[in-house]
C-alpha cells in the first residue's frame, strides 16, 4: 500500500513538474486577452467587436483608394449611414478572401504613423489590436457614410521601422 501511495505522489509531482518545465523560466504561462475573430466576421458586423482586443490572421495589403471622376455636391440632407461595407483608408490592411480591413498604427506615444510595415506584399501575418468602428464618406455625395473597421495596433508589436521628423 505504502509503495503505491508513493508512485502516485511521485507521478504527481513528475506531472506538475513538467507542466512548469513547458513555460519559459520566470515567465508565467500565456494567456491571451485577444479573441481571434476572422475578416468575415469583422465586415460583416462592424460594431461587434468596437473597442475589443482581437487577433486576426491574413495577407498584408497596401491599400490604395482612387477618388471617383466626380464633383462633390454639398447639401442639406442628413447623414445617411448605409449598410455597405467600404475599406477605411489607411495605406495598409490584412485581408483573405472575405476583403480588407484597414490597420493604423500607434507608436507608444499614442502618435498616429503612416510609414508602411516591413513585410512583403501578399505575406502571411498575424495582427493583436483593438477593432474600430468606423463609417467612410462617400467622395460624391458627402452626406452617405458606409460602414468600416480597423485595426489599431502598436507600434512595437508590428515590424515597422519608424521614419524620423523632419529637421526645424
Amino acid at each position: 500500500m505504502r509503495g503505491r501511495l508513493c508512485i502516485l505522489v511521485v507521478s504527481t509531482l513528475l506531472t506538475v513538474a513538467l507542466a512548469f518545465c513547458a513555460c519559459t523560466p520566470g515567465e508565467p504561462p500565456a494567456t491571451s486577452d485577444y479573441t481571434p475573430v476572422t475578416i468575415g466576421e469583422l465586415i460583416g458586423n462592424t460594431t461587434k467587436y468596437d473597442g475589443q482586443k482581437v487577433e486576426v490572421s491574413g495577407t498584408y495589403t497596401v491599400i490604395i483608394l482612387g477618388r471617383p471622376a466626380c464633383i462633390p455636391v454639398e447639401t442639406n440632407k442628413s447623414i445617411e449611414i448605409r449598410e455597405d461595407y467600404e475599406i477605411f483608408s489607411s495605406g495598409w490592411g490584412i485581408s483573405d478572401d472575405n476583403g480588407i480591413i484597414s490597420v493604423v498604427v500607434i507608436s507608444d506615444s499614442g502618435v498616429q504613423i503612416g510609414s508602411l510595415p516591413n513585410y512583403g506584399e501578399d505575406e502571411e501575418i498575424e495582427l493583436r489590436g483593438v477593432a474600430r468602428a468606423a463609417t467612410v464618406k462617400n467622395y460624391c455625395w458627402p452626406y452617405i457614410r458606409y460602414k468600416s473597421v480597423y485595426i489599431e495596433v502598436n507600434a512595437s508589436d508590428i515590424d515597422v521601422d519608424l521614419k524620423p521628423l523632419p529637421s526645424q
